[in-house]
């Protein structure tokens, strides 16, 4: 039980408030707070009314994702969501789905709306159903047409009620032939009764003679019929004391006939033409006896059908085959056939459908968000490790690979990731969207930490050119024995761009595919960023005369930098671009930003012209780029082009060009 409820049933509240109608206590109001509860757990959650489902979204390999949906006033919505559970409500208010199902319709109470949309969003999305034929839920009887005018009073609408409910006069379906308790229930007890449900066309006609009539109108009507009434459906009248005599009987039959609650013929062959039935038939049911007949339609009013799709334990739409179509659910009438046979009616006591509809809602809810969460987890799996150093003893690089969440071992790309100076493997969280969106398109990439930073255990004083080279070889070499590459891309900010390019200058490495993010290329422009040149060299001299020098970046970082750190950036001070462009013939692109402090935008463009490459400029974020900075234009420009890149390298191309 909820915790708030002090009762084993729901109390509804008789507050004149919530208002009342002709079934009991208005409820929207319970729904209405049960949406806004649902909608205070999660800002993400809302629903609009007045929005009708028309028809199914599906993706490119026939995954249900969505639907389009018609507002009141004419606007499409097309909608879209990890899982859809349809509940419609069955199709009472399709008399198209109830003449083809049934081969005849119903009077709905208040389902006009519930016109099978669900049902027929299941099957075209390959859903199966179950027992579309089982009977309507109908348990109440009136005549055909409810007279909503003042054409009779209210007393005399419930003495024309009272004829088509009777259960003392002669019954005959619309087939011609008797219907009742002897001929249906294989018994003349009067107390056992047939569903009307079962009657041909869910219905029946009460005849009357002119005899009968005219004995109503001087005796009054019978025992039986003194209190025929119906349940939730009457229309306010009181019907008189049985014996009472019933003056305007005829005014009754009369207006009765207007609205085809009343069928009056001076014959059976008549009769038998305003019921549609063969007359043969008829005049045998009736006993060939020829007078006035009055035939008074009983009727079946129903408020849901029952058959509808398929569904597993977890309210799963099920194909033909019974497989489950993962994330489409069907609920309530739109589904209750499992409960159900075909033919068989719907169970005579009430629950059913309110206990169906309750617990396959809480199912299909818990099943929806569970696959809900399941398409939100990651399509992609990081693994940390550590590899051996080759080029230095008893060292172990910090390494991290972000492989395809469904990888099997096929042969795929890999990019590895080079951070820049000073950073870690994924500048501490920057280049996660990039690596993991690559992955989710299929290829794996690989980030690694550098002497002295992140996880690395070793000196920043080993944090050399030659060192980090070696430490991106040794890397790539053991993705290569571990996982099936076919292809190696690079990417590298800064100073990860400069080791890119020194790699290919020195036939280290081959790589198929190359995305640089402000390139440190020129030492004489990075001289800058360490102070300027007078500042450059004080360092320089200190680290060859004491084995490194103490710097703090602009960015407080502490660092010590070896006089290996600077040798090995003298060795190229001029022609490093020119020198790896000449030994690579595969795509490339630059991104830079004109307001770079650290990278001057002239060196990214010079790369760029080198290798002859489309460049990319942010304009904004400094040296920052999308991985300190979240200004969506820069994002955009750095990790969509970059993963659109490494996905389909043509494509990107072919745009900028």
């Amino acid at each position: 039980m909820v915790p708030e409820w002090d009762k084993e049933w729901c109390v509804y509240s008789p507050d004149p408030e919530t208002g009342w109608n002709i079934l009991g206590p208005n409820k929207t109001f319970q729904f209405q707070r049960a949406l806004d509860i649902a909608m205070e757990k999660n800002e993400k959650n809302t629903y609009m009314t007045e929005l009708r489902a028309e028809r199914m979204i599906f993706d490119q390999d026939n995954k249900v994702i969505g639907v389009q949906a018609k507002y009141y006033d004419g606007t499409i919505y097309e909608i879209y969501g990890d899982a859809i559970i349809l509940a419609t409500g069955g199709f009472m208010g399709s008399n198209e789905m109830m003449l083809d199902t049934f081969g005849a319709t119903v009077n709905p109470i208040g389902d006009t709306v519930n016109d099978g949309t669900g049902i027929r969003l299941g099957i075209s999305a390959g859903g199966a159903t179950y027992m579309m034929k089982t009977l309507p839920m109908v348990h109440i009887s009136q005549v055909a047409n409810l007279i909503r005018t003042d054409d009779l009073t209210a007393d005399q609408k419930a003495i024309l009620s009272a004829l088509a409910l009777t259960t003392d006069m002669p019954m005959v379906t619309t087939e011609g032939k008797v219907w009742g308790n002897a001929n249906q229930s294989g018994t003349v007890d009067e107390d056992v009764s047939v569903e009307i449900v079962f009657a041909p066309d869910f219905m029946y006609y009460n005849i009357f003679t002119q005899a009968d009539v005219d004995r109503i109108r001087t005796e009054g009507l019978s025992e039986a019929q003194a209190v025929a009434t119906s349940r939730f459906l009457d229309q306010g009248g009181t019907l008189p004391a049985a014996g009472t005599p019933v003056a305007d009987i005829d005014e009754i039959l009369s207006v009765g006939e207007v609205y085809n609650d009343v069928l009056k013929a001076g014959s059976i062959a008549e009769l038998a033409e305003k019921i549609g039935c063969d007359a043969d038939v008829l005049s045998e049911t009736l006993g060939g006896v020829e007078t006035v007949y009055y035939a008074i339609p009983c009727t079946s009013w129903g408020y849901g059908t029952v058959g509808g799709l398929d569904v597993d334990v977890n309210m799963n739409v099920l194909r033909e085959d019974g497989t489950p179509i993962e994330n489409l659910f069907a609920v309530g009438q739109d589904s209750e056939g499992v409960c159900n046979i075909d033919g068989k009616a719907y169970t005579p006591w009430g629950g059913q459908a309110q206990s169906w509809t309750f617990v396959s809602g809480k199912i299909a809810g818990a099943a929806a968000a569970a696959v809900a969460k399941a398409d939100d987890a990651p399509s992609y799996k990081l693994i940390e490790t550590t590899v051996p150093s080759t080029f230095r003893d008893g060292a172990k690089i910090p390494t991290y690979i972000t492989i395809p969440g469904d990888y099997a071992g096929e042969e795929t790309g890999l990019v590895v990731m080079i951070h820049g100076h000073g950073g870690n493997h994924n500048e501490w969280g920057g280049y996660d969207p990039i690596s993991n969106g690559i992955a989710e398109n299929g290829k794996i990439v690989v980030t690694l930490d550098f002497p002295g930073c992140g996880a690395s255990e070793e000196s920043f004083q080993l944090n050399t050119l030659t060192n980090m080279k070696n430490d991106v070889l040794d890397v790539i070499n053991y993705i290569k024995a571990n996982y099936s590459i076919n292809e190696v891309g690079g990417f590298g900010y800064s100073m990860g761009g400069r080791i890119i390019l020194e790699m290919i200058a020195e036939d280290m490495a081959k790589f198929d595919s190359l995305v640089f993010v402000a390139p440190a290329e020129d030492t004489e422009n990075m001289k800058d960023l360490f102070g300027g040149a007078d500042a450059w060299e004080e360092m320089d001299q200190k680290a060859h005369e004491n084995g490194y020098v103490d710097y703090t970046t602009i960015y407080g970082q502490e660092q010590q930098l070896s006089k290996e750190w600077f040798d090995d950036l003298y060795r190229y001070m001029d022609g490093l671009a020119e020198a790896a462009a000449a030994k690579y013939d595969g795509p490339a692109i630059v991104i830079y930003a004109t307001d770079d402090e650290a990278v001057a935008p002239e060196v990214s463009q010079a790369v760029a012209d080198a290798f002859g490459c489309p460049v990319f400029n942010t304009y904004t974020a400094g040296h920052s780029y999308s991985f300190y900075n979240d200004d969506p234009d820069v994002v955009h420009t750095v990790n969509d082009n970059t993963v659109a890149f490494f996905t389909d390298a043509q494509t990107v191309l072919a745009a900028a060009a």
